[in-house]
């Protein structure tokens, strides 16, 4: 048992893990997920907060997503949700999965299955402790299918290039130590006017420029 054992930032957000166990076979991590503001100009250097649970073992894995404080807008879940593997090529997302009693005569779940190993939703933390497994076989370097796709990506599974570097390869549960992927000729890009996903050509100039990267930056005995 491990307590307080490591904090991680990407994108400008941070995994705060408060808690870990972990045997030779699992483990599960519960911390605070944090996320500033970036779309509101009424909320400047605000932060969105929310209570996480991640448990895997070597061939499966589960989040639980409880959000705390979650301004207007935001990318990230306004209610309780659940994400996990069905089974090794296919992922679900329940939204909602705890009814307020309150409100138990309304159907606000909500269930979405997804084609592909990449959840569909809070990929930074899936991607935290799922990352190295989902990267195994895979080539540094080469086209792949992004960790960090839009909604559309799921129907479409739009490639990108990539390079990665794993911590430790012989690792129980290999973690991404860094990752960073390119522009293509074309990207979905998330439209503020049509509040929508739109595929979009990207110009000269950016094409080969990062478009996301992932660090992190500090280790401890994480998993013993």
């Amino acid at each position: 048992m491990i307590k307080r054992f490591f904090l991680i930032f990407a994108f400008g957000l941070g995994i705060n893990v408060l808690y870990a166990e972990n045997d030779t076979n699992a483990f599960t991590v519960i911390g605070k997920f944090f996320t500033p503001n970036n779309n509101l100009p009424n909320y400047e250097n605000t932060t969105n907060i929310a209570d996480v649970t991640f448990y895997r073992n070597q061939d499966q894995w589960k989040m639980l997503f409880m959000p705390v404080k979650v301004l207007p807008f935001e990318s990230i879940p306004s209610k309780p949700t659940e994400y996990g593997m069905v089974d090794t090529t296919n992922t679900y997302k329940n939204y909602h999965f705890n009814l307020s009693p309150e409100k138990a005569s309304i159907n606000q779940h909500s269930l979405n299955f997804y084609a592909g190993s990449v959840p569909g939703g809070v990929n930074i933390l899936w991607f935290a402790f799922w990352g190295g497994t989902y990267l195994n076989g895979k080539e540094s370097g080469k086209m792949i299918e992004s960790p960090f796709p839009s909604p559309s990506d799921h129907e479409r599974r739009m490639e990108v290039k990539a390079e990665w570097k794993i911590h430790d390869e012989n690792a129980r549960f290999p973690m991404v130590e860094s990752y960073t992927s390119y522009f293509g000729e074309k990207r979905w890009i998330f439209d503020n006017t049509l509040r929508r996903n739109v595929l979009t050509s990207i110009s000269k100039k950016n094409q080969g420029l990062p478009d996301v990267n992932y660090q992190v930056l500090e280790w401890t005995n994480v998993l013993g």
